[in-house]
């Protein structure tokens, strides 16, 4: 089964528990046009997500 997220933080544990259920997490595609508003509430997932990422060890995030 796969699964597309759109505005969403997905952490190493999430993957890895998806990926021992047989699911594949496809983050969005940015080729894909949005709406203002969802570019808005992108910036700021991904301004939350860059701070989440900077927190973690290193190599802990792909």
């Amino acid at each position: 089964m796969s699964v597309v997220l759109r505005a969403s933080i997905i952490t190493p544990e999430a993957r890895e528990v998806a990926e021992l259920l047989g699911f594949t997490i496809t983050e969005c595609d940015e080729s894909v046009p949005v709406s203002t508003s969802t570019q808005a509430c992108k910036s700021e997932s991904q301004r939350i997500r860059e701070a989440i990422i900077a927190q973690l060890p290193e190599g802990q995030f792909y």
